[in-house]
């Protein structure tokens, strides 16, 4: 895939070079009207937020199944939301809503937005979804990103590949599957800077993707035992054990991780000459006895 930025990335660049120059025209009323609706919506949506019955849906569909498994049949050992988790939603509502706006202003042709679809899966099965927004023709996923994750995780295409712990990318291709739609890519936005970049999608990969989908529905529906998806792993230090073992990437961000491995303890990694020595979940901790978190 080309690291050259899109045209859309292109236009939307220069529109809000000259918005910020007072170049450029007056938004439309309508425009404003209409990102008013979207936003109070979203206020209700995150304030009036209900405790639906797990189900497989599209924007859970690519993520670790082991995850999947435990949500559905028990929800209650999930750690507690943390106290910032709303204002995170909302922050990604209204950074989605200020792209729409912004695109719709720039002259970037917005098909649809928001639409509820269905993919038909083998053996009768079917999930249910509603993507962000299609562009010329095509759904594309909008996304908030820090700064990190704005240069690593969504550096390209082939970066999403390597670190998709939330299924992103089943995500996606499942939205463009059900519509009927080729799927664009990701519009991402980074919420420290405002910087842009569109990511798009090699269309070639849409049957592995749509396949991980069939294979987790299959896995939840048909109530198989519970199997973990990672490994914990070894520490080194400079080449040598140090006796101790810790999570996998993808398990720091599963809510049931402290249930998955008992043993679990979160503690700073001794075996590192960093000024600020990083934490990790360990499975397995051999000492020294040193600092753990409440």
């Amino acid at each position: 895939m080309s690291n050259m930025p899109s045209k859309y990335e292109v236009q939307v660049r220069e529109y809000l070079s000259k918005l910020s120059a007072g170049e450029a025209p007056p938004v439309d009323d309508a425009l404003i009207d209409q990102a008013c609706e979207d936003f109070r919506n979203a206020l209700i949506k995150q304030f009036n937020r209900d405790n639906r019955d797990f189900t497989v849906r599209m924007s859970n569909a690519g993520r670790p199944r082991c995850q999947l498994w435990w949500q559905k049949n028990h929800p209650e050992k999930a750690e507690s939301l943390s106290y910032d988790f709303i204002m995170k939603m909302l922050l990604g509502d209204s950074i989605e809503i200020l792209a729409l706006l912004l695109m719709r202003a720039a002259g970037i042709t917005v098909d649809s937005y928001h639409g509820k679809v269905t993919l038909p899966l083998d053996n009768d099965g079917e999930i249910n979804g509603e993507y962000d927004v299609v562009i010329d023709g095509k759904i594309w996923d909008i996304k908030s990103a820090s700064p990190f994750a704005f240069e690593h995780k969504f550096k390209d295409f082939a970066a999403l590949q390597q670190d998709d712990s939330f299924g992103y990318l089943a995500q996606g291709f499942g939205y463009a599957k059900a519509a009927g739609l080729p799927f664009g890519g990701w519009i991402v936005i980074n919420k420290s800077t405002g910087q842009w970049k569109f990511i798009e999608a090699d269309q070639e990969a849409s049957d592995e993707y749509v396949g991980v989908i069939q294979d987790t529905y299959d896995y939840i529906a048909t109530d198989q035992g519970f199997e973990r998806c990672f490994d914990d792993i070894e520490e080194t230090y400079r080449g040598t054990p140090t006796g101790n073992r810790y999570i996998a990437k993808d398990c720091m961000y599963c809510d049931y991780k402290f249930s998955c491995w008992p043993t679990l303890e979160y503690r700073r990694v001794e075996a590192s000459q960093a000024k600020n020595k990083p934490w990790r979940y360990y499975t397995v901790y051999a000492g020294p006895e040193e600092e753990t978190a409440d």
